[in-house]
C-alpha cells in the first residue's frame, strides 16, 4: 500500500481538480525545510501563489516559468519540459531552491522565519492522507 499526500486548494477554486499535485515527501533540518511533489502542471501554479504568500515581489512572481524563443516572443514554459534544472528564488526571509527532476520537483527553502513559512503552507494546502493499494 503506497501512501500519499495529496494536496487541494482550500481556497475551493478548480486550480487542483483534474490534476492534482502529491506532495510525496518532506522533511525539515532546523532552518532548511524541503519538500517533494510530483511533477505536473498545476505545479507552477501552486509555486507562485506560494512565492507570493511568502513576500515574493509581484512583479517577479509573474515571470516565474516565463521564457523566450528564437523569435524573443515570450511563452509559458511547460513543467513536464524543465528536467534537470536548478532554479533560485530568493527575497530578505526565504531562499528557495527548486530542482525539476524527470518525475518529481524537489523545493528547499531556507529561512529562520519558520512560523510564517509553517504558517503559509497551512494557509495555502489542506493535507489529505491517501492510501492506494
Amino acid at each position: 500500500m503506497k501512501n500519499w499526500i495529496t494536496l487541494f486548494k482550500r481556497s475551493g477554486g478548480g486550480l487542483l481538480r483534474n490534476e492534482p499535485c502529491f506532495l510525496i515527501s518532506t522533511s525539515n533540518d532546523g532552518h532548511i525545510y524541503s519538500y517533494g511533489f510530483n511533477k505536473t502542471e498545476r505545479f507552477g501554479e501552486l509555486f507562485k501563489e506560494f512565492l507570493l504568500r511568502l513576500g515574493f515581489d509581484k512583479k517577479e512572481v509573474g515571470k516565474v516559468f516565463l521564457t523566450y524563443d528564437e523569435d524573443d516572443k515570450e511563452f509559458r514554459e511547460q513543467i513536464s519540459l524543465i528536467e534537470d534544472t536548478m532554479r533560485f528564488h530568493t527575497n530578505k526571509e526565504f531562499g528557495i531552491e527548486v530542482f525539476y527532476g524527470n518525475k518529481t520537483i524537489l523545493v528547499i527553502v531556507r529561512t529562520k522565519k519558520r512560523e510564517k513559512l509553517l504558517g503559509v503552507v497551512d494557509k495555502l494546502f489542506k493535507f489529505r492522507l491517501e492510501f492506494e493499494k
